[in-house]
Order: C-alpha cells, then structure tokens, then sequence
C-alpha cells in the first residue's frame, strides 16, 4: 500500500495527505479539488515496506475507549515494524460490536467530501472553505470599515488537532518504515493552518477587497475553529500517556495601561489586544448547536509533551485517532490592526496640567492633561478608542515646557483609519493648537514603531537644559559675584536618592547624576535665575534645595546659604525627533 492510499485508509482529506508526504507549498493547496487530486498522483512513496507489513497485523488488538470515539490499536515490542492501521479483513468479528464511527475508522474508509478528515477535522475540506462560509466569517471585517490595504489571518485551532497529528505522523512514519522527527510532528498544526489560509486566501480577497499577505499585515482577521468534543480528546490522551503535571502552560502577558476615549469621557484600565478582542462578538460559520468545552490543556503543553515520546511509545500509549463525531466551528471575531504611531513636540505653558491623566482612587486630580489635550483629537481623526502615550521623560504639574518642547509619540491602537496624508496631519496639529491654550504641538507626522525606541532607550545619554528661579531664605545679601561659585563647579557629579516626594512610587536608589553647566543670574537680593544642562534623570528640585541631604552637592551647599526653588521650567530636550515638518 503506497503512502497515499494509507493515509485515505486512515481517513485523511486530500490536503492531509499532500502534508503528512511532505507537500506544504501554497499553490499545492490553493487548487480547487481536481488539481489536488491530480498532485496526489505524484505523491508516492515506495511501497516494497508497505506491502510486506501489511499482513503482519492478525494479532493486533482493537478496542473501544468509554466515549465510543476512539479505537485502541495495541502491538508488541516489535512495533516500528507493524502496520498502524488493522486491516479490514481482520477485524469483521470485533467490528460487529462497534459503533458505525468506529468501524468506519478502522476499515480505514477515506475522508470524501461528506465526512470529516480524522486529521484536521474538516478544516482542509470543503465546508470549511466554501464561499458562503467566507462570506459569513468576513462580515465582522467589512462592518469594521478599516482602510487597510492589505490583511493577515490568524486561526486558532482546537488542542485535540495537536494530539490528531502527532498521532497520525507517528503511524504514517512507521508505515513507510523511516520513523518521523519529533520536531516534524509538532510543526504539521501550524501546517494545517497555513494550507487553509491558501485555500481560502482568494475568496477573503475577493469579499474583504483587500490583498492576503502571508507575514505581517496591517489588519489581522482573527479567527477560531472549536470542536465540541476537544477537551475530551485531551482529556483521554493525556491521561493515557501518563502526564501529571498541571494542564496549562501559562505564558506571561505584557500589559500597558490604556486610556478609552468615549464621548469625551476617560477610563483608565489595563488592557491588552487579547482583551480587546475578546469584547467583539462573533459571526458563527456552520457547526454543531453545542458549545463546546474548552481544554483545560493548553496547545504548548500538549505540543512539548508529545514531541518528547519516540514514535514506538506513542504509538504504544495512544489510539487510532477515529472519524470526529461533529465537524468544526469556525468564528470570526472583530479584527486587530496594528498600532499606529504618531510623533511630534509638544510645549506645556501651564503650571496646572499634568502630562498624563492623574488619577487617585479612580478620579481625576486635574481636569485635563497633555496627552487629553493632544490625544483626544487624534483619536477622533484615527476612528480608535485606546492609545498609550510615549515621551522623552515627563514634566511636574507645576513645570512648564518650552522652547522646542518634548518630543512625544501615541502608539494608537487598532486605528480603523490611519491614511492620513501630510496634509491632513497639518490641519490636525492647526486643531489642537487651536482648541486650547495650555499647549501647543509641532511637528505632527506618522512615524514607524522602530524610531519610537529613541523615547525609551539610552536615556543616560540625553542632555536636558532648565531654568529654575530660586529663592535664597535668609537675610543676608546676594550679590553676582556669589553665584559664580556655580558656574565654576561645573562639570559636577551629584549624587541623589530618590525623593521623598516620589518615594511612594518609585524605589529607594542612590543615583549618579552629571551637571554638565550652570549659569546663575542675579535678580534681587533675595531672587537668582539657574540656567542648567544635565543629565536626563536629574531631579533638579532637589538640586536647589537638597531635599533634607538626601541630594549631595545642591545650591544650598555650594553657596552655604539656605536655597529654595519658586518655578522651573524645561527649556529643550536636546533630541532631534522626531525630523521637522515645515
């Protein structure tokens, strides 16, 4: 029996086969029925091992599980040289007790049109990828209205299909006496997946309007396929091999905190896109009326646990996979695209606004912030909801930003719109500098995800220039020539723990931080001006004034006289980004 006709005997669909032979090349799979069935034909492996195996399977034992859904396949230690499936003139005794499912499973009836493939449980067959079908799992993307150009489609499958493959290449490999490679097995459920989305990648073209890409797209079509006795597929197989450690590998997730705009409202929560998605409702593709029951087992357990067993001792543990009882359920949910980015600068002349939402059990301490005022049109002119704002350090309330202000950016997430030509951006940036006058933005453009890492890496290396105005606390008087004690002890290295004032939010460290210039200007007896250019992360506050010694040197050591700080103000952020729009 060559490799093709055993595979059809155990059940696989015409897809399956191409795969488990080793065909995983789009145009093989992107062909309608004909020319898949006319590329099986070249598909043959030699057969001289197939046929002398095939009739070493009288002593083979057959069985039916509890469920009635799977068939038990039992063979001495000499396996790698039995053949996986009973052949059917072998088995008409047991096969009279059996349920039709089982019976069908193990006379090795090929999956046609009507049935479900026993590998990828109809997903490659034609239910699946009819263009009704297509049309009902694109409805949510069409709705969405995104001007994306171009789209992705990501599936999740159902855990039960992980242990099907395994099982599967594990018998196919030792019916064509080679064996198979532990990380051959675990790679064919990411297989399935990609003979699918070619099957189907031209007909969501052609209802979506929009080109397939098969790496990174801008929007992401999230879909799902569920089958209703999933979990109890895993359940019997894990339990069969012995495993007894616990049912879910659980992956860290990243969460950032996000601010929902919605009718000029704000809310802070912790989201991320899993969370967003998960809110969308789903436009169901055919399958069964049963919810079905999710694994408590997750993929990559299932996956790392079988891919360690040697084909022989899966084999050993495991059963024939049997026809599915129902066929699967696809969904579609409301697609992700990904963020876009928008840069600029931006000047705060307020002493009353924050740079973000200041929030303290749930309510507002400000009535707005930097990022309300710029964000909130930007969000209207994207179509988005969620954001998170990004800048090079950040300003007190009572810190006014200025000359060429802080570079920032807005990681806006799932933009439904984001063609934004330079012009539009121009008459963005003219909007929100006319709608208050706290701030201003320059420079407004979409900029790529990579040139945002500026803001957040190598911060040791940012110079940063203020200008404070102090206060000497005493009686006694202030002359020039005393401030020139500062302009002389530049270069300074200062040493700094955290702040009192930030203690609660920040940990307790001894920072070194470089002065690398200071101008002190005499006002009055009693006022000077500061000019200084340091190293991003200075606390300049408690340069002034010492904050209790915890800042050593400050100004009120230098000058040996008490010092205090009355306003400061940022005067550059000596980074170029990002690049001047004129």
């Amino acid at each position: 029996m060559d490799s093709v006709k055993y595979l059809q005997q155990l059940g696989c669909c015409p897809r399956c086969v191409l795969i488990y032979n080793g065909v995983r090349e789009p145009e093989h799979h992107a062909t309608d029925a004909a020319v898949t069935a006319a590329t099986l034909n070249l598909v043959k492996l030699p057969t001289d091992h197939n046929e002398a195996t095939a009739t070493q399977t009288d002593d083979t034992k057959t069985s039916l599980t509890s469920e009635g859904n799977v068939v038990q396949v039992m063979s001495d230690d000499s396996c790698l040289a039995r053949s996986a499936v009973t052949n059917a003139c072998n088995i008409s005794d047991t096969a009279r007790s059996l349920p039709d499912v089982a019976v069908d499973a193990m006379k090795g009836r090929s999956a046609s049109s009507d049935e479900q493939c026993v590998s990828c449980l109809g997903l490659l067959q034609q239910r699946c990828c009819a263009q009704d079908t297509i049309h009902k799992l694109s409805e949510a993307t069409l709705a969405a209205g995104y001007d994306a150009d171009c789209f992705s489609l990501s599936v999740t499958l159902p855990v039960c299909i992980t242990v099907r493959t395994h099982l599967i290449a594990a018998l196919h490999g030792r019916h064509c006496g080679a064996g198979t490679a532990k990380e051959h097995r675990g790679s064919l459920s990411a297989s399935l997946k990609d003979a699918w989305k070619a099957a189907v990648s031209s007909r969501f073209e052609a209802v979506l309007g929009k080109t397939f890409s098969t790496g990174e797209a801008v929007l992401s079509v999230p879909l799902s396929a569920t089958y209703t006795h999933d979990a109890q597929e895993c359940r019997t197989a894990m339990s069969a091999i012995g495993y007894t450690g616990p049912p879910v590998k659980r992956q860290r997730k990243r969460k950032y905190k996000h601010y929902k705009y919605n009718s000029g409202a704000i809310e802070s929560r912790n989201a991320s896109h899993s969370s967003i998605a998960s809110n969308n409702t789903t436009a169901e593709a055919g399958g069964d009326e049963i919810e079905a029951e999710e694994s408590e087992f997750s993929r990559q357990t299932v996956d790392s646990v079988l891919s360690a067993m040697a084909d022989c001792e899966l084999l050993q543990r495991l059963r024939v996979p049997a026809a599915p009882l129902n066929a699967l359920s696809l969904t579609s949910s409301t697609p992700i695209r990904s963020p876009v980015f928008v840069a600029g600068r931006y000047c705060k002349f307020s002493r009353e606004l924050s740079q973000t939402p200041w929030m303290i059990d749930g309510k507002l301490k400000c009535s707005s912030s930097v990022e309300q005022l710029i964000a909130g049109q930007i969000m209207t002119a994207l179509l988005a909801q969620e954001m998170k704002f990004l800048s090079s350090g950040r300003e007190d309330v009572d810190v006014r930003c200025l000359g060429r202000g802080r570079p920032f950016a807005l990681e806006v997430q799932d933009p439904h719109r984001a063609a934004l030509d330079p012009q539009e951006m121009q008459q963005l940036q003219r909007s929100i500098n006319a709608a208050t006058t706290h701030i201003s933005v320059s420079h407004l453009q979409l900029v790529d995800k990579e040139s945002t890492g500026v803001l957040r890496f190598n911060t040791e290396d940012k110079i940063k220039n203020y200008c404070a105005l102090c206060m000497v606390r005493d009686d006694g008087e202030l002359s020039q020539q005393q401030l020139q004690v500062f302009n002389d002890k530049t270069p300074l290295v200062i040493q700094q723990q955290t702040p009192l004032r930030v203690l609660h939010r920040r940990p307790l460290l001894t920072r070194l931080r470089t002065v690398h210039a200071m101008n002190a200007t005499y006002i009055t007896d009693n006022f000077f001006k500061v000019e200084f250019r340091t190293e991003a992360g200075t606390y300049i506050k408690e340069l002034v004034h010492g904050d209790l010694g915890r800042t050593k040197p400050n100004l009120s050591m230098l000058l040996d006289r008490p010092v205090d700080i009355i306003a400061l103000d940022v005067m550059d952020v000596e980074l170029d980004w990002p690049q001047d729009v004129q």
